[in-house]
């Protein structure tokens, strides 16, 4: 037995299960200011209290290859000095998963805790299930949360729902402005929400951050041959929501080229649950086989412009002929919504808000006040509604309908 024992110590220093496998490494991470004394972000999150701090030190542009949880606690993960005693403002920090796969999340997985990130980038994370880079899922009595703040990054996640994100049950995410969201992909059978995906109750908010751009947009791919749903956005589930407020983009996002792929949702895709765009918010510039700004199974789309910052869908294109907001179910409420430059199949997109289901005479399910213009359409109040469903419950926050200027 004596001689197993120097044995038995090198595994545990070569597997990292002991503390003195960190002490082998210069320290890198600290706790609320203090000077640097772990080797690792994880082992800095193990050890720090609820509400503490973690500074991760920074010399110009740094890379730690991580994958991280934090369970059932409230950290603020922010870049660092190099002793770890003050916030960094200039440089780059990237924790990068180094496109290991794992059963739960790529990069960072936060269960039943609240979590803020500053100034940092997730990156290359591949997750066998939801959430490509970051998951969040909490319970009733322990509710989760994740905020992305002053240029926080999810970038080039693979999961096969949630490229960049999954938010589940009794979760939130809030993209803070200047937040990012780029270069995601959901691949597998029934690949849902390249960029992020929310779900069974889930709540996102997105607050003049951006998902997707012209270098680097989200894509949904299926590997079994069925549909993919929302290369940008998808919300699943009765209690889920989804917010765009004011500022905050959903663009560029769906195949750069013609994909055997059939999908739908280049923007957003909806299957239960609210989603609601605000006054100066946008879907622009996405693709997808039909529906390229939002898709609607069923659920509601509210939209809340006003005259001065009305809401903007504009230049989405869509393979086949299609309208770029389109309802197989569900409902939707346009207030002051401008439609512009979208395509159809090669072709301006002269319909803009279509209902599409069986037995339903689309110009019988929508009505309102609209103007036609020279490629434009602009929604004054609009609504549509696949028969058999309740009343459009109006936003407790909407203004008075607008009337015709």
């Amino acid at each position: 037995m004596r001689k197993l024992l120097p044995v038995l110590a090198m595994v545990a220093l070569a597997s990292g299960v002991s503390r003195s496998s960190d002490a082998q490494l210069p320290p890198i991470a600290g706790i609320d200011g203090h000077i640097c004394a772990f080797a690792s972000i994880q082992s800095a999150i193990n050890a720090a209290s609820t509400n503490g701090t973690i500074y991760v030190a920074l010399n110009g542009n740094t890379i730690r290859t991580e994958q991280l949880t934090i369970n059932g606690k409230t950290l603020t993960i922010q870049p660092a000095s190099t002793t770890c005693t003050g916030f960094a403002t200039i440089g780059n920090l990237v924790v990068d998963g180094g496109a290991q796969s794992r059963a739960s999340a790529g990069v960072l997985d936060v269960v039943n805790g609240n979590v803020t990130i500053r100034r940092m980038t997730l990156r290359n994370g591949v997750s066998q299930g939801s959430g490509g880079i970051l998951r969040v899922t909490g319970t009733a009595a322990l509710p989760a949360s994740v905020t992305l703040t002053e240029g926080a990054s999810l970038l080039h996640g693979t999961a096969t729902r949630g490229g960049g994100a999954a938010v589940g049950a009794s979760a939130s995410l809030t993209l803070a402005a200047g937040a990012t969201v780029l270069d995601n992909v959901a691949r597998g059978p029934g690949g849902h929400g390249g960029a992020i995906a929310v779900f069974d109750g889930g709540k996102l908010v997105v607050e003049g951050a951006s998902i997707g751009n012209d270098k680097y947009p989200n894509r949904a791919e299926t590997t079994d041959g069925t549909e993919a749903r929302g290369h940008g956005i998808s919300v699943e589930g009765d209690a889920t929501t989804a917010e765009l407020r004011a500022g905050a983009t959903v663009s560029f996002n769906g195949p750069l080229a013609a994909t055997t792929t059939t999908s739908r949702g280049g923007g957003i895709y909806v299957a239960g649950g609210v989603v609601t765009l605000a006054g100066a918010s946008s879907v622009v510039s996405n693709r997808a086989t039909v529906s390229p700004a939002v898709h609607i199974d069923r659920g509601k789309l509210l939209t809340r412009g006003t005259i001065a910052s009305p809401v903007v869908v504009a230049n989405n294109d869509a393979e086949r002929a299609s309208a770029s907001i389109r309802l197989t179910g569900g409902a939707a409420a346009l207030e002051r919504t401008i439609l512009r430059a979208n395509r159809s199949g090669g072709a301006p997109d002269s319909v803009g808000v279509q209902v599409v289901a069986a037995g339903v005479d689309p110009k019988k399910a929508c009505s309102g006040t609209a103007q036609y213009g020279a490629n434009e359409i602009v929604y004054e109040t609009w609504q549509c509604m696949v028969p058999k469903l309740a009343p459009i419950i109006q936003s407790p926050v909407s203004p008075t309908p607008i009337p015709l200027p």
